[in-house]
């Protein structure tokens, strides 16, 4: 199959919808991408990621496609961009510092005191590796089984807000 065929209609489907719309198009490409690139064969644990990816990527044409325009029509004070330029890159070099920084305590946090060798994994796969009990979901590589169903019915029990109120607030405008 010819990708690029693909990628070519992605992308005229997402730029119609955000025309159209008025969404994001990151709204429809990204859950695209991600069907795309299973279907190219990529590994399941990094489809999202690349998708994600590219949809931030794109935003840099997109951006300055918006730029130049808004630039022909004469709308962008460019000595106030000037200004804000120095904040903007201060401001992202200190989110982008906090978010490793906060990673890092993170991963720091969850690491057991034992050595590397004596770690115990949690049991994070339990789901996956017990047969299906009472149904299954999903047939791909790691389906997803269900112990109880989340909309199993539950048993009425009369409590206290069941309960009639003594003093009903007026309901008269004032």
């Amino acid at each position: 199959m010819q990708w690029w065929l693909v990628y070519l209609a992605l992308g005229a489907v997402v730029g119609f919808l955000a025309g159209l719309l008025g969404i994001g198009g990151g709204a429809v490409v990204v859950p695209m991408l991600v069907f795309v690139f299973t279907a190219q064969g990529l590994p399941a644990e990094h489809t999202l990621h690349i998708a994600l990816g590219t949809a931030m990527a794109t935003i840099m044409f997109t951006s300055l496609s918006s730029m130049r325009a808004h630039h022909g029509h004469g709308a962008v004070d460019w000595s106030i961009a000037r200004a804000m330029a120095p904040g903007i890159l201060a401001g992202s070099f200190c989110a982008a510092l906090l978010a490793a920084v906060a990673l890092w305590m993170l991963r720091e946090a969850d690491a057991p005191e034992a050595a590397p060798a004596e770690r115990v994994e949690p049991p994070t796969r339990r789901l996956v590796d017990e047969p299906p009990q009472p149904f299954r979901l999903g047939d791909g590589p790691a389906p997803v089984t269900v112990d109880e169903p989340a909309f199993a019915p539950q048993p009425f029990r009369r409590g206290e807000a069941d309960e009639p109120l003594s003093n009903p607030p007026d309901s008269s405008p004032r």
